[in-house]
């Protein structure tokens, strides 16, 4: 059976030179099974990314890393204006912090090649948790869900037709 799930986080980027800006993305974690989910610890990521001035609103993939209990490693890959960007984050559950450790990251945004742009944090909001706990519903259940990540793709995936 297929799992996933949506997630939306949100911060902000302070640019080397100590400029700030808002950093946001929605994505669908997925993977064929829940072995693969858990086990194999590879989540493949679609969805969109707002980091201006670097993107706009950008379709975004790449990968997350579930290796409980240690980290949870956001690899987020974007291009804008013919550059690639990589947007790396990492979530390291504590017993004792359970709440903050989970719903907030340090993020590293870098070209491509490996330059740092910026860091800073992101946090996923409490109000979305329903949102986010309805999108972990089996894909065949998706449908009756309404999450914002889907419709944006199938939109951006209509016009480019």
């Amino acid at each position: 059976m297929k799992i996933g799930f949506v997630e939306t986080m949100r911060g902000t980027l302070k640019a080397n030179d100590g400029s700030e800006s808002n950093v946001e993305f929605e994505v669908h974690a997925h993977a064929e099974h829940l072995r693969q989910f858990l086990k194999d610890g590879q989540t493949q990521l679609n969805g969109i990314l707002r980091a201006a001035p670097y993107a706009m609103e950008v379709p975004a993939t790449g990968a997350l890393t579930i290796d409980l209990p240690r980290s949870l490693t956001y690899l987020v890959t974007f291009q804008s204006g013919g550059v690639g960007y990589r947007l790396e984050g990492k979530k390291t559950p504590r017993l004792l912090s359970p709440l903050r450790s989970m719903t907030w990251m340090e993020v590293v945004l870098k070209t491509d090649a490996g330059e740092e742009l910026a860091r800073g944090q992101m946090t996923f909001a409490l109000r979305e948790l329903g949102g986010f706990l309805a999108s972990w519903l089996p894909f065949h259940a998706a449908p009756r869900v309404s999450l914002d990540v889907r419709r944006r793709l199938l939109e951006r995936q209509a016009m480019s037709r």
